[in-house]
């Protein structure tokens, strides 16, 4: 006979208990913990005794299952009844514990004395020392020794360290926190830049948009004005101003004519006075003299007169000493061939500078300031470019005579001055040009106005800008906004952006690479692990210290 299940429900301490024994099962506990409570019901239902000496009376929610020859019975059955002799209550061992408490006064020897004792009351008995390791092998040590079973060891060593693994990353998690935290802070803080760079945008929209407009208002009302000053062209205050000033010229044209026509009689006898300057010169031969060089220089007569004085020296003293005639004689007669020679060039030379002295006075009565004959040539080629220079200007000379006299006539030149004035509608040619200035100033500023649209809008076609202009239409922000703090608040969204993706990337690696190495999913996980882990090694370490006592 076995059993195999007990449920009690609220009887005394004890408020609910399921067991399901084993082979050998010890019940230990503090006062008033309901171990009595447990025996007296097993012995009111399995040995029906009376309710009237239990200590908590009757027991009304309590289920026992008995196997017996292999059937289950599930006690108290009101038909079914189950008669135990006593000596079968043998196997269940009741310790008070007023005997654990201080083992009597033999000690703690007494104490387990006593317990063999009642072991060995009833029935067969059960020896200590099966008791003993059967408690071992409840907790998984080893029989006899106070160390964990190897498979036991090794699990809880599994579990030590993949707590140590959770413990680190729940350590890690707080800085992951803190980074999350700033990382939140730094979304919060990019979306506020956001917003204040869209209100900054919105305000440089708007302000772009109204000075577009203005512009091209602007652009219009002068393109409007400048449609007033088309009658009055550039090319008619040219034409007006020549035929204003050919119109001067036909007032004085017939005084201009003599003094042209002064002017040229003036060159024309410069021009025949040239003319004869060059006849002389032909007939004169004087380009020729010019070929012939400079004039040479006069030979001196000091050299040769000296080698003649020492030759006779030399031969005279040759009578009375023993000096050599003949090289004497040879040195005297070199010496007066020297003499003759030198003589006779000098004669050549007279004769040249007499002929040069008579070329100079012709050259004189043509050029009476010139100095000497190397000056011929210059002169010559300086008499021929005046020749040139001169008929050059008496044919431009000639040439306006002839237009001058060719002209149209003042009548003509005033039909088309009153033919301006009709096209205009001006008077004098003053008011066109002053008309004429403020069309010029209206261009300009159109260009202007025209190439600032072109650069806003990129469109170099003025049809198109009304239109372009409407589509970048903006709402007027609600407040005014510091521009000058844009460059600023650009820099800071940069620097916040680089510090998002940095702090994303850690974050993120940490999540995937420690989330994935540890085993978890979240966070929350990673607590509830650790908190089982620490839970499962202090119930080991209860279970060992348990057992050991």
């Amino acid at each position: 006979m076995r059993i195999k299940r007990i449920r009690i429900l609220g009887y005394g301490p004890i408020d609910k208990l399921e067991l399901k024994p084993g082979d050998f099962d010890l019940i230990f506990g503090l006062n008033e913990a309901g171990k009595t409570a447990l025996v007296e019901v097993l012995a009111y239902v399995l040995f029906r005794k009376t309710a009237v000496n239990l200590r908590y009376g009757k027991a009304e929610d309590v289920l026992v299952e008995v196997e017996d020859n292999g059937r289950t019975l599930s006690l108290p059955a009101k038909r079914t009844g189950i008669d135990l002799p006593a000596g079968d209550v043998a196997n269940l061992l009741y310790v008070q514990a007023s005997e654990s408490n201080l083992f009597g006064s033999r000690g703690e020897a007494g104490f387990w004395d006593g317990v063999k004792s009642m072991l060995s009351k009833v029935g067969a008995g059960v020896p200590f020392t099966k008791l003993d390791i059967q408690i071992f092998e409840a907790v998984g040590l080893q029989p006899k020794k106070e160390e964990w079973k190897k498979d036991k060891q090794l699990d809880i060593e599994n579990k030590i360290r993949r707590r140590k693994d959770l413990g680190e990353y729940l350590e890690k998690i707080g800085e992951i926190g803190k980074k999350e935290v700033r990382l939140g802070d730094l979304l919060r803080r990019n979306e506020d830049l956001k917003e204040e760079l869209a209100s900054i945008s919105q305000y440089k929209g708007f302000h772009d948009y109204r000075e577009l407009r203005r512009l091209h208002n602007t652009y219009k009302e002068t393109q409007t004005a400048l449609q007033e000053y088309e009658r009055y062209k550039y090319e008619y205050l040219t034409a007006w101003q020549k035929l204003n000033v050919e119109r001067e010229a036909k007032a004085d044209e017939g005084v201009r004519v003599e003094e042209v026509e002064e002017e040229k009689r003036v060159l024309e006898k410069e021009l025949d006075e040239l003319e004869e300057i060059g006849q002389r010169i032909e007939s004169d031969g004087l380009r020729s003299v010019v070929s012939n060089g400079e004039e040479p220089g006069l030979p001196s007569l000091v050299f040769p007169l000296i080698a003649v004085f020492v030759a006779v020296i030399a031969t005279v003293l040759s009578f009375f000493t023993r000096l050599p005639l003949l090289p004497s004689l040879v040195f005297l007669v070199g010496a007066l061939l020297t003499l003759f020679m030198f003589g006779r060039r000098r004669n050549l030379v007279r004769k040249v500078m007499a002929e040069k002295n008579i070329w100079l006075e012709k050259t004189r009565s043509i050029f009476p300031d010139i100095e000497s004959l190397a000056e011929l040539h210059g002169r010559i080629e300086k008499t021929q470019e005046e020749k040139l220079r001169k008929q050059t200007a008496v044919q431009e000379k000639t040439k306006m005579i002839e237009r001058l006299r060719s002209a149209r006539s003042i009548e003509t030149v005033d039909r088309e001055i009153a033919d301006l004035r009709s096209k205009t509608g001006l008077a004098v040619i003053s008011d066109l040009e002053k008309k004429l200035s403020e069309k010029r100033r209206l261009e300009t500023e159109l260009e202007k106005l025209g190439a600032s649209l072109n650069q806003r809008l990129h469109e170099g076609d003025p049809r198109k800008w009304d239109r372009m202009i409407k589509e970048r239409q903006a709402q007027q922000p609600k407040s005014d906004v510091n521009l000058e703090a844009e460059k600023d608040l650009i820099h800071e969204q940069n620097e916040v952006k680089q510090m998002i993706e940095k702090l994303t990337k850690e974050v993120k690696l940490f999540r995937d690479v420690e989330q994935a190495r540890v085993g978890i999913k979240d966070d929350r996980e990673a607590f509830h692990k650790y908190e089982e882990l620490e839970e499962e090694l202090h119930e080991y370490a209860l279970e060992k210290k348990a057992a050991l006592a």
